[in-house]
């Protein structure tokens, strides 16, 4: 059984980060850390993001926000099309 004490830490990660950025949706926020997370090992399917990862992809999120505007956009628009095409046969 996983360890419950793991939940408050974690919604505690998305409040943070979720209020720097409060136009984007828990959606949007869940599935670009898993974009970002997952373009070096191929796995896009969110069943299989792990509670520790997501708050690592929240951290990378906010470094890329946090050095450059500019950086975040681009970063956003790659995912976007990730998703695009992932759900386009």
């Amino acid at each position: 059984m996983r360890n419950p004490k793991r939940i408050p830490i974690i919604l505690k990660e998305i409040e943070k980060f979720w209020s720097k950025y409060p136009d984007l949706r828990l959606g949007q926020i869940i599935t670009n850390c898993n974009t970002l997370l997952s373009e070096n090992d191929n796995k896009t399917d969110l069943f299989y993001l792990e509670d520790e990862k997501l708050i690592e992809g929240l951290q990378l999120l906010d470094k890329f926000s946090m050095k450059e505007k500019k950086t975040w956009v681009q970063t956003i628009m790659h995912v976007i099309q990730k998703i695009k095409n992932i759900f386009i046969i």
